[in-house]
């Protein structure tokens, strides 16, 4: 079974019945209720990422770089990954399991040094190993570069 075979079991297929999707999987959620510097005070993501951007928040402000975050940029969106849109490969924002922030300094496509040489402010590495050592999968990770997103593994 793949990935996403296992969240639609799990969750339901945002795809194919998104209301069904939403009432099962869905939350609104206030981050500044316990982080006062988070952007935003709406979240609308899937209940189980709410536990480990908690977890992660935590961290990061522990580790003084949460004020790398200075804006949210999307979290749930049912779509295909981009470029991927003919094989139908549902990107996690589909099931409100990625986050994005700060998308005009992490531009997709860029790696963190050819954001800098462009005069962009991308996450520094210390942000970065925090939401991996916390069980997040990186976007700057990818082979094709995408800074800004952070998802749920």
């Amino acid at each position: 079974m793949t990935n996403r075979e296992l969240l639609n079991k799990r969750y339901g297929n945002p795809f194919e019945d998104k209301k069904s999707f939403e009432r099962k999987a869905m939350a609104l959620w206030n981050p500044q209720t316990l982080f006062k510097w988070f952007p935003t005070k709406r979240l609308y993501l899937n209940i189980d990422l709410i536990a480990p951007l908690i977890n992660t928040f935590t961290v990061l402000e522990y580790m003084e770089v949460h004020t790398e975050i200075r804006k949210f940029s999307g979290c749930f969106n049912v779509r295909y990954i981009r470029g991927y849109e003919d094989k139908k490969i549902g990107s996690l924002h589909a099931w409100g399991l990625a986050i994005d922030f700060n998308a005009k300094d992490n531009p997709l496509g860029l790696t963190r040094e050819q954001a800098i040489e462009k005069g962009l402010t991308p996450f520094t590495e210390a942000f970065q190993q925090v939401w991996r050592e916390s069980g997040w999968t990186c976007g700057i990770d990818f082979s094709r570069k995408d800074g800004m997103h952070f998802q749920w593994t």
